[in-house]
């Protein structure tokens, strides 16, 4: 009888073991291919950096047109480049200037 528990017992404590190990490796896959795993965060570290890539490019851009923009408000910028402007954002054209439609093909 004393042999057969002890079976048991070695029975229970090999599963747990296995169980264990099972656990571990369960955990240790899912800590580097999980959604929030090292694959992820390597993945976000990426989007992060395209990210400020584009931030960096948007607000030279968004200098660069608030530069044109204060030279057109202040006056720094010749009168003409002001009335070409103006002509092309509005559509505009005076009653004596000669137009000419044609087609973009």
């Amino acid at each position: 009888m004393k042999w057969i528990s002890l079976r048991v017992r070695g029975v229970s404590t090999l599963g747990m073991v296995a169980a264990g190990a099972l656990l571990v490796v369960y955990f240790a896959y899912h800590m580097v291919h999980g959604d929030h795993g090292y694959v992820a965060l390597v993945e976000l570290r990426g989007q992060v950096a395209e990210a400020h890539a584009t931030l960096t490019q948007l607000r030279e851009q968004r200098e660069r047109l608030e530069a044109r923009a204060d030279g057109l408000v202040n006056g720094d910028r010749d009168r003409d480049l002001v009335d070409q402007q103006a002509r092309r954002m509005l559509n505009l054209a005076r009653p004596n200037d000669l137009v000419l439609f044609y087609r973009g093909e």
